[in-house]
């Protein structure tokens, strides 16, 4: 609520409803929000909820863009940052994450580390693509069958152990 200028969130998995909320909020207000997340959770990851979410930031006027890691990989960062703080840590932007140990760090960006961050942030933006609703629910309608299929045999694998009694 006191960015005055500037919300960037980079993200490896993102759901949390109460973040979404408070960047929509931010939007609202004119103060440039962007969501760089990593593109193949946004599309396929294992966090349901996160397709649903880019999207309710997109349509609110976030820019919401999928993007890869530096080298080529996954973009695995957790960052927050607002005007010339930043937060850096090991915590997804999970509504779970709040339950596990986690560890963050705040800084405040001097000049020189503000264009620091600009040219890595800058790096990860322009490997970038704009968040499509179409295509993370493609993947999410493929990611249920594969949920339903992963309880079948989590159920038959269970039932299969009763009968087969007590091992010594």
């Amino acid at each position: 609520e006191a960015a005055k200028w500037i919300i960037l969130l980079t993200a490896y998995t993102f759901d949390y409803d109460r973040i979404v909320e408070a960047l929509k909020g931010a939007a609202r207000r004119g103060i440039r929000v962007v969501v760089l997340s990593d593109r193949q959770q946004s599309q396929s990851g294992m966090t349901r909820a996160m397709a649903g979410r880019l999207e309710d930031l997109a349509s609110a006027g976030v820019v919401v863009q999928t993007t890869r890691g530096e080298y080529g990989g996954i973009q695995h960062s957790k960052t927050l940052r607002v005007d010339d703080l930043v937060l850096v840590g090991s915590t997804n932007w999970k509504g779970s994450s709040r339950s596990n140990q986690e560890r963050d760090v705040l800084l405040e960006l001097t000049p020189a580390g503000r264009d620091d961050w600009s040219r890595w942030t800058q790096g990860l933006y322009e490997a970038s693509q704009v968040f499509s609703p179409k295509a993370a629910q493609v993947v999410t309608e493929a990611q249920e069958d594969r949920y339903v299929t992963a309880r079948r045999f989590s159920i038959a694998r269970a039932r299969r152990a009763q009968s087969a009694g007590p091992t010594t």
